[in-house]
């Protein structure tokens, strides 16, 4: 009895063939996947720029992005979601700073990679400051302290917020007057600062 067409393209199909075609599916969809959402960043940011991030609608968001609402829900559940994902690249960054941080203490190391990293991204964190964002934004409504350093002693914590605002307080400046000062000189003084502390 001849065999159907359907049957002889069966035949000549290996698990390995349709293993190969749905990985390379799959990267594919992730490499899509992963544009879109850096999009979606970029057009987040700017937006936030020009109004409160209240005021931000998904249309409008996916307008500046140039993807289609379909792609924004395939990637998130809400705008909130999106900034929290921002968040979330940051706090990853500082985890890799923090790895430097080895004995609780900030060295010249660690300044030194925080004002290189800012230094080297001006433009989004040109945006950022411009948009108003805060860590609480960020950060679920936490503090940037207690997703980093977390620490359950009452008097320890308040000492690292305190820290964070000054901190938050030097960063701005440097960078609203036009970042003059070379990363290694704001390693030194932030370092320096700390000892005297």
């Amino acid at each position: 009895m001849p065999q159907s067409k359907r049957d002889r393209r069966q035949k000549n199909v290996t698990p390995f063939d349709t293993h190969g075609d749905t990985v390379f599916r799959n990267d594919k969809n992730r490499q899509i996947n992963q544009v879109t959402r850096e999009s979606l960043s970029i057009a987040l940011i700017y937006l936030m720029n020009e109004k409160p991030f209240e005021k931000i609608s998904i249309t409008e968001l996916v307008d500046r992005a140039g993807v289609s609402r379909t792609a924004f829900y395939r990637n998130y559940e809400s705008k909130e979601d999106l900034l929290s994902e921002i968040g979330k690249s940051l706090i990853s960054r500082m985890h890799e700073l923090n790895g430097m941080n080895r004995n609780g203490k900030l060295s010249y190391d660690w300044y030194l990679e925080l004002f290189k990293t800012i230094k080297e991204h001006k433009e989004s964190f040109s945006l950022f400051i411009n948009a108003n964002l805060t860590a609480k934004m960020l950060f679920n409504q936490n503090t940037f302290v207690d997703v980093v350093f977390p620490s359950s002693e009452k008097t320890e914590r308040y000492r690292l917020i305190a820290e964070e605002g000054a901190m938050n307080n030097v960063i701005a400046t440097w960078f609203s007057e036009g970042m003059k000062e070379s990363p290694e000189e704001m390693a030194e003084l932030c370092a320096t600062l700390i000892k005297k502390q």
